[in-house]
């Protein structure tokens, strides 16, 4: 069962990956030299998926001219869910 969730995962990955223009993969690229990143290729397209998302949402958000700017760190080839589980606290009941 999981190999075929998997198998179906890395396709669409791969189909992902070969679809988008050449030029996209230069700050995805930047960014793993810059901060030491290597991951296998299907974990590459994955974590490339994720950064490209997370990219564009910082580029949306500073082009509203808000008070700050978001920009491009160590964390973002992580989903929000993977940075949250990684760096948040469980709550603990006030008695």
């Amino acid at each position: 069962m999981w190999r075929k969730v998997l198998s179906v995962v890395a396709a669409t990955i791969i189909a992902v990956s070969l679809s988008r223009p050449a030029g996209k993969h230069e700050s995805y690229d930047k960014w793993k030299q810059t901060f030491g990143q290597t991951f296998s290729r299907v974990e590459d397209e994955y974590r490339r998926m994720i950064f490209e998302s997370n990219e564009k949402e910082v580029e949306e958000f500073n082009s509203l001219s808000e008070s700050y700017q978001k920009g491009i760190n160590q964390f973002s080839h992580m989903t929000d869910e993977e940075f949250l589980e990684m760096f948040s606290r469980p709550i603990r009941a006030v008695n």
